[in-house]
């Protein structure tokens, strides 16, 4: 936006992780559905794991599309 980027990285998650959490990629499922609810089981089960690393903003923190305003 404005020019500017923003990246982030990230390390894969482990096949063996993605799969003991039921994690379906949509891009190889025919019968994937969206929900959110499943998702976010998916992403707590995978933030549980040991050693994984989670980081996020603060709510009055602003987004990457609100800075520079």
């Amino acid at each position: 936006m404005g020019g500017r980027f923003e990246i982030r990285t990230m390390d894969p998650v482990p096949n063996e992780t993605l799969r003991s959490c039921g994690f379906q990629d949509p891009l190889f499922e025919e019968d994937w559905e969206f929900s959110w609810e499943r998702l976010s089981n998916v992403a707590r089960c995978i933030t549980s794991k040991h050693a994984a690393r989670v980081t996020f903003r603060e709510l009055n923190a602003a987004s990457f599309i609100e800075r520079d305003r």
